[in-house]
């Protein structure tokens, strides 16, 4: 994090995390996971209807008067006038409700399912029984498939060109050359409403213009944009880019009554970028070394290449020259060049260090096996007669015995 505090934080609303977040992360927004609170109200009302109502006022993305009102009927529809966990949840709706939760950066996230996530995918590495050294291994091997992934997603959203669908080419075609194609897919839904968004108003200020925006046929809803021109900003009063990130379609509707023909920089986060990753460098010693992640990707994606070569050339003979010849002088072509820059390791890290190995068994606590001053154990006597070599059960006068205790006659001391 380099220093960063985290601006927002979910949780299942475990009392001891809350009271952790508000002392340690005073600045922090913290969210309930929206399936958490979803099982509680399931558990705690125990009405089907009841959880589909709260959670549209949960997820829905209404004003505050709209809000109170459907939850007002959910009460009364369902008399939860006395329940304490309704009460509750009304209290804490600043933590949950999305009404409330506008304008914090979430990313779109609203529950913990990416965290449990690859906690699924880390138990398939290691389990309860892995040892330290074994437990490093495999978080490795989980770290290089996870970067894998995340490099082939790279290049899957790097090559070929996205189909433009909207009416609006040229603002489509520069989103499609900004974003991965993951978030693009996100935004041009944006782009296609952009169109059913008329500026029904400008209120012009000093240093900037508001425009009022509705959509096509429903000019009861309004939203106000902002625009100002000197740096180029816009800004929605539905605040869609300030919780995810990624414009609306009001602001789209002004920059189609503006005549905007790309997407502007203001209204592109770095992170949904193409070229995110390729940017990552650190200064050290004055000269210019990727991360550590970076490197393992593409290190990992090279050997993936590497085995697909391996299955093509070594079917033929002249291939395989081919190829051995080519693979050689590259190898020493960039083995000179990296010899002669003198940058050490490629990746930052440092060769033959010290080598985390399993800690020393320390012995138990007492004299070892066959040690002189072990106690010898006294062989067992049988209970009824005293006698070595069996016990009270295997006794061969058992009967003899329990026939005296009947009788009133004892015939053999217990020992």
């Amino acid at each position: 994090m380099k220093g960063k505090m985290p601006s927002a934080v979910i949780t299942d609303g475990d009392l001891a995390m809350r009271n952790a977040i508000k002392r340690v992360l005073p600045n922090a927004h913290h969210r309930l996971c929206a399936w958490n609170l979803c099982r509680n109200a399931a558990s705690n009302v125990k009405n089907p209807k009841m959880v589909s109502m709260f959670r549209k006022c949960m997820l829905g993305d209404y004003e505050m008067s709209e809000f109170k009102h459907r939850w007002e009927v959910m009460v009364k529809e369902f008399r939860l006038e006395e329940n304490n966990w309704v009460k509750e949840m009304y209290e804490k709706k600043r933590m949950w409700a999305t009404t409330y939760i506008r304008g914090n950066f979430f990313a779109g996230f609203r529950t913990m399912s990416r965290c449990e996530g690859l906690h699924g995918q880390l138990g398939k590495f290691v389990h309860s029984r892995t040892d330290l050294v074994g437990f490093l291994k495999n978080y490795g091997r989980f770290l290089e498939v996870i970067r894998f992934n995340e490099l082939e997603a790279n290049f899957e959203s790097v090559r070929g060109d996205m189909v433009l669908e909207t009416n609006f080419h040229a603002v489509e075609r520069s989103t499609s050359k900004i974003f991965t194609k993951e978030v693009f897919i996100l935004v041009r839904p944006a782009l296609a409403r952009g169109s059913t968004m008329r500026v029904m108003g400008c209120t012009q200020l000093m240093s900037q213009t508001i425009f009022t925006v509705s959509k096509y046929g429903r000019s009861q809803k309004e939203w106000q944009v902002s625009y100002i021109p000197e740096p180029l900003f816009l800004k929605c009063s539905c605040q869609r880019m300030e919780s995810f990130g990624l414009p609306c379609d009001h602001i789209i509707g002004v920059m189609v009554h503006l005549n905007i023909q790309e997407m502007l920089k203001c209204l592109v986060l770095s992170r949904w970028t193409m070229g995110v990753k390729e940017n990552a460098y650190e200064i050290r010693d004055g000269r210019n070394s990727i991360w550590d992640s970076v490197f393992d990707a593409r290190c990992g994606y090279l050997d993936f290449l590497c085995k697909k070569m391996n299955r093509l050339g070594g079917r033929s003979a002249t291939r395989f020259n081919e190829i051995k010849d080519w693979v050689s002088s590259k190898i020493n072509l960039y083995s000179e060049a990296h010899m002669t820059s003198g940058d050490g390791n490629e990746n930052g890290t440092d060769e033959g260090g010290p080598t985390l190995k399993d800690p020393i068994r320390v012995g138990l606590k007492g004299c070892a096996a066959g040690s002189s001053s072990q106690a010898r154990t006294r062989p067992h006597k049988c209970r009824q007669c005293g006698v070595a070599g069996h016990n009270r059960t295997t006794c061969p006068n058992k009967r003899k015995y329990e026939a005296s205790i009947e009788s009133g006659e004892v015939l053999f001391r217990v020992a």
